[in-house]
């Protein structure tokens, strides 16, 4: 289908700046094409360096190839097997586009980082990789109404990444504070002081503590007995 339609799709590249994106009678042009752009990529017709879907993220603006990143994360995460094949694919361009946001507009580092809460929350990605990738892109993303979803996942995840579970709650804590945005501790924060309070290693206490402090300090008081009661587990 590609090498049949790679002509209108390079001519809807060149003019994806043009077009304002209002919604249609089938949806919104630009932000379909790049989920077309991203589909083609993850099926091996495209890659990183085909000369279309470099085009396509050289011209985009944020709010496009920020909305091709989410739909690969909704994507990933409404499917209940991912073939080995497409991860990778997907691993290797999301490298290239963290690589690339030193060299870009910082839009579109904040708005393409901020999409990354759905792929990591789908959980067909090697942990590793993708708790660091996660906290790379806190760091660059700030708020934008997935904090909920980093929140939940990293309550899941606290038992076997304590301390990137510590540190991701750290990092929206201190964001919130600096932009004056909304942060709020629910129970998965409060699931993940305790469950890496829990994992005995006294380095990952002492970081849990911190953080219980530091959150105390903003007054946040359903956190100052996290460590002395159990906590009612789901």
């Amino acid at each position: 289908m590609l090498s049949v339609l790679e002509h209108e799709y390079a001519r809807a590249v060149e003019e994806v700046q043009l077009d304002d994106d209002k919604t249609g009678q089938w949806g919104k042009p630009n932000e379909a094409l790049g989920h077309h752009i991203v589909a083609f990529y993850a099926r091996g017709a495209l890659n990183l360096d085909s000369a279309l879907f470099k085009a396509f993220w050289a011209k985009a603006p944020p709010e496009v190839t920020a909305a091709a990143l989410e739909q690969v994360g909704h994507a990933l995460k409404d499917s209940t097997s991912v073939s080995e094949d497409i991860l990778i694919r997907l691993r290797s361009l999301w490298e290239w586009r963290v690589a690339a946001w030193s060299g870009s507009a910082a839009a579109h580092a904040r708005l393409e980082a901020q999409q990354f809460a759905w792929w990591f929350a789908s959980g067909h990605l090697p942990l590793e990789w993708a708790t660091e990738q996660m906290l790379h892109a806190l760091k660059q993303g700030g708020e934008d109404g997935t904090e909920f979803l980093v929140v939940e996942t990293f309550a899941k995840l606290a038992p076997k990444v304590p301390q990137q579970a510590l540190a991701a709650i750290r990092i929206l804590a201190e964001s919130a504070q600096r932009s004056g945005a909304f942060f709020y501790v629910d129970d998965k924060v409060r699931q993940v002081l305790y469950r890496a309070y829990q994992n005995g290693n006294e380095a990952v206490r002492s970081e849990a503590r911190k953080l219980r402090d530091y959150l105390l300090a903003l007054k946040f008081e359903q956190v100052r007995d996290i460590f002395e009661r159990p906590l009612q587990e789901e």
